[in-house]
């Protein structure tokens, strides 16, 4: 995604850059979560596909009720600078749900799908959307064969998909944007699986979770090397099996929310539970759960540093789809929050907390702060006793960067989602 920049002044200043906090000093840290609510996606959808274009967000296709099945189809842009929705042009490949999407080289590529109930009709043509024009492109179909629910991710170069639904898949094929080729690769070593997660970091592939029946879910993980074309067994999810849940990346860690699990009678339970994977030690990590209601099946993506997911089923169990999916769309931002102690004197320590600023000084003396937008404009202004802090509320800011500086020109650089 692209990286924004802002004219400003070069400052002595230790940086707040999107969300994760570096202090001087030997502070110990650990992640937190920050979660809001944003504006309604324009309608309740199940199963869609989602892709980040350059920290532009597109989500389209689902479907809004199952007996008879209702496709949403059409496509909308999500601004995180104005949280609106705006209409897009459709795909023009058939109305699906299931389908899978991911990015490349400033394009969004949607693939496969579910198109009819009976007869059945699943998909395997992929599309391409330029969102520099507005339109789409018909692209070499995906050599697997149709299928839904399967796994989309791409590395910085090449773009991946596989697993999925026809019944039960376990290949594994890379497409070339270049080229328009697809390529099949050594095949993903677990169960075969669908409505799996998968994450990127440092261009390997994580790929776990799932389902493979009615009643089987699984918690294992894998990571994919696309130089050496090998799967690597990692450690399970230390949680319950699960399946469709939302799945990201942040800051060199992968993050699983929501989801389902299920027993061997076919008994359903959404969950609220977080989790983040960390690659350099091979462990997870249980965080607070999301503040929402559980759900799975919806879309989640990673845009300009900040996780995003939202629509998708709240509830699985009985009733007509329509009364259990949800638009709510949500975006998380992980922060670190210094625990420890050994700062120096006289620096500035800004923490992003629930709705607001934490702004903390360690000196001996008064200290008074200001806060700027990336204009200059001031926005708030206040005077820090010694050794003390105070709380700024951001509720109504726009979302962006913002500059807490005191006279002595200590600073801090915060993004506000």
């Amino acid at each position: 995604s692209k990286t924004n920049t802002y004219n400003m002044r070069p400052l002595n200043t230790s940086w707040l850059i999107l969300g994760i906090l570096l202090t001087c000093g030997a502070a110990q840290a650990q992640f937190a979560l920050v979660w809001h609510q944003l504006a309604d996606h324009p309608y309740a959808v199940y199963s869609p596909y989602m892709f980040d274009v350059d920290g532009r967000i597109f989500c389209g296709d689902g479907i809004v009720e199952s007996a008879p099945t209702q496709y949403a189809g059409g496509m909308h842009e999500y601004d995180p600078f104005s949280d609106t929705w705006t209409s897009r042009s459709p795909c023009p490949g058939a109305d699906r749900f299931g389908a899978r999407g991911f990015s490349l080289e400033g394009v969004g590529y949607m693939t496969c799908g579910w198109s009819n109930n009976s007869p059945v009709v699943q998909l395997n043509d992929t599309w391409a959307y330029d969102p520099s024009s507005d339109s789409w492109t018909q692209k070499a179909d995906f050599p697997g064969g149709p299928r839904y629910t399967a796994i989309s991710c791409a590395t910085s170069n090449m773009g991946y998909t596989g697993l999925g639904y026809s019944p039960y898949y376990n290949d594994w094929w890379e497409y070339e944007p270049a080229t328009d080729q697809w390529s099949q690769r050594a095949s993903f070593p677990g169960v075969s699986r669908q409505s799996a997660i998968s994450f990127v970091i440092d261009d390997q592939v994580y790929v776990g979770c799932g389902a493979n029946s009615n009643t089987t879910a699984l918690n294992d993980l894998w990571r994919y090397d696309p130089p050496s074309d090998t799967w690597t067994q990692l450690s399970n999810l230390p949680a319950d099996v699960r399946y469709t849940s939302y799945s990201f990346t942040y800051e060199q860690k992968g993050f699983v929310v929501c989801g389902l699990t299920v027993d061997q009678f076919a008994n359903f339970t959404e969950v609220a539970e977080v989790w983040y994977y960390d690659p350099t030690t091979d462990t997870w990590t249980q965080m607070t759960d999301f503040p929402g209601l559980p759900r799975g099946e919806g879309a989640s993506c990673w845009s300009d540093g900040l996780g995003y997911m939202g629509m998708g089923r709240s509830s699985f169990g009985p009733g007509p789809l329509s009364a259990n999916i949800t638009s709510e769309f949500w975006r998380v931002r992980p922060v670190e929050t210094v625990i420890g102690e050994d700062v120096l004197p006289g620096s500035l320590t800004v923490r992003i907390v629930a709705d607001g600023l934490m702004i903390e000084q360690h000196g001996a003396s008064p200290m008074r702060y200001t806060v700027l937008d990336v204009t200059g404009r001031w926005i708030s202004s206040g005077t820090l006793v010694p050794q003390g802090s105070t709380f700024v509320h951001t509720t109504g800011w726009s979302p962006g960067v913002y500059l807490v500086q005191t006279a002595n020109g200590r600073a801090e650089r915060v993004v506000v989602p």
